[in-house]
């Protein structure tokens, strides 16, 4: 990728129409940043409150950094007197009430506004966001546009080869956001399809941006630890769907909550439903749907059709391509085009299928919710030849609820189930297999803490025909346990277990 540009930009330009910043204290800022320990000299350091109930203690320390300029946040009662620029002799210093609803325009002026350069599409919904991100992706690049994900597996523009830059998080903070759009569109990109979280909608982690189009997978029981009900969780999402820059949106008809985000969106703006009930006129609807070792259907796009034939198993899958049609129909794509689906390849740790020959297949996948897991297990019982035996385990320090529905899904659909281990945090493992093992009716499992012991128990139970399912960790490369983060991949266990590429794995453990 091609080497970051340089940005700077006055201060008063950055600020224009927040608050006023007198001709005399106008300074160039080089960089915009709000960590302290991360400031440069000639930064803009942006302390705010919600980060830090202490934050203006950190503005001492980035200004010893270099800090050119910073930004306090304050109460909107705070005395107008107090809220006037002034400079201590080393920085600028400035209080702005309500500062957080407004880094995300600094964020886009001072990087340029990249997203107003490309054509930007967010993502949301509880399960599907990274697979439908990179779908989108991968079915533009075919159409000749140089494309971007940014997401939970990274950032980076979609070049055969090209490794994707680590976030650490499936919407990154909003200053990062802005970093990353700005980053892309130097180094070529035209499109760029974003994984958008709840998370990140209701911390105002994409405030500033542009986004072209909006599309909603589904919503099912996750992170309730942080919004408390579903229909918070709901809400949270549909932020999205009324953002103002928005030209179309493209939502999953058959899902439940789909009118909670078509009552948000406007009504002036294209909107395309889809879906695979017929009866509901979708926009984007497939029929003589055929599920196995390929997805077969015929689907509806608009006045056109397309036939469906792709390697994408599963009826989850079949919705994800029905999306990306979706926003090709948005766009006015031909329907030529539209043939594109079928080229789509999976993505890493989502249905990531492992085998050897004479040997069980393994599949990896990120299913950590029960709608995730069940829509998983009903793909493979539609591949079986032979009994499925399913590894799984719950994230500690995170809603509760939802560990003994994942035991009930995980019974409906298998033979054998082994509970283990999945980034336990500050929970006691043992803790979180109790709790899990309370939505199980029969004895057909078993609890090993061990993850890798785990996976090679399943294996060693698992017969030629067998498939062994293990769900929850996809593409993450590490367990998390009191606060550390352990090198631990589930593709590579798997591989360990088929006695695969055991010499490389070595050596990428190392790496």
């Amino acid at each position: 990728m091609n080497k970051a540009r340089q940005y700077h930009s006055d201060l008063a330009s950055l600020l224009l129409g927040i608050c006023h910043v007198p001709s005399g204290l106008n300074t160039q800022i080089h960089g915009l940043v709000c960590d302290s320990r991360k400031v440069k000299q000639g930064d803009l350091f942006v302390a705010l409150a919600g980060l830090n109930s202490s934050h203006e203690a950190y503005v001492d320390d980035a200004i010893a950094h270099g800090a050119a300029a910073v930004l306090i946040e304050c109460s909107e009662d705070t005395h107008e007197k107090d809220r006037e620029a002034h400079e201590d002799g080393t920085a600028v210093e400035l209080y702005v009430p309500s500062l957080g609803s407004h880094i995300g325009e600094i964020a886009h002026r001072f990087y340029h506004r990249p997203s107003d350069d490309m054509q930007v599409v967010g993502v949301t919904g509880t399960n599907g966001k990274t697979s439908v991100a990179n779908y989108l992706a991968q079915f533009f690049a075919a159409t000749g546009l140089a494309t971007a994900v940014v997401g939970t597996l990274g950032y980076g523009i979609c070049a055969k080869g090209e490794a994707l830059i680590d976030t650490g998080h499936t919407t990154p903070s909003v200053v990062d956001v802005h970093r990353i759009l700005a980053h892309l569109r130097d180094a070529g990109a035209e499109l760029v399809a974003m994984e958008v979280s709840s998370h990140g909608l209701e911390q105002g982690r994409v405030s500033g941006v542009n986004f072209e189009g909006a599309v909603y997978t589904n919503l099912s029981r996750d992170h309730l630890d942080y919004h408390g009900s579903m229909e918070e969780y709901a809400q949270a999402k549909a932020k999205l769907f009324a953002w103002p820059s928005l030209k179309y949106v493209v939502i999953n008809g058959d899902d439940d909550y789909a009118r909670t985000m078509l009552q948000e969106s406007s009504t002036e703006i294209r909107r395309i439903r889809y879906g695979i009930k017929a009866a509901a006129n979708f926009e984007v609807c497939a029929s003589d749907i055929e599920l196995g070792q390929s997805t077969k259907a015929l689907v509806a796009v608009g006045s056109a059709h397309v036939e469906i034939e792709s390697a994408l198993l599963g009826e989850f899958n079949l919705y994800n391509v029905l999306s990306v049609l979706g926003v090709a129909l948005a766009k006015h794509y031909e329907p030529r085009a539209l043939s594109y689906v079928n080229q789509l390849v999976p993505v890493t740790g989502r249905l990531e299928t492992i085998s050897a020959e004479g040997k069980p297949m393994m599949i990896v996948d990120y299913a950590h919710t029960p709608d995730a897991l069940e829509n998983v297990l009903r793909t493979v019982q539609e591949i079986r030849t032979g009994r499925v035996i399913t590894v799984f385990g719950c994230g500690g320090d995170r809603d509760k609820g939802k560990r003994p529905l994942m035991a009930s899904v995980a019974e409906k659909y298998s033979d054998k189930i082994i509970v283990t281990n999945d980034n336990p945090r500050s929970e006691v493992p043992a803790a979180i297999l109790n709790d899990i093992k309370q939505g199980f009716s029969f004895s057909n499992f078993e609890l090993i803490e061990d993850r890798s012991q785990a996976i090679q128990s399943a294996y060693a139970l698992a017969d030629e025909n067998d498939i062994v399912l293990v769900a929850g960790k996809g593409h993450e490369n590490y367990q998390e346990t009191n606060g550390q983060r352990l090198f631990f991949s589930d593709a590579q266990e798997c591989r360990k277990a088929l006695g695969l590429d055991l010499a490389v794995l070595g050596q990428e453990q190392k790496a």
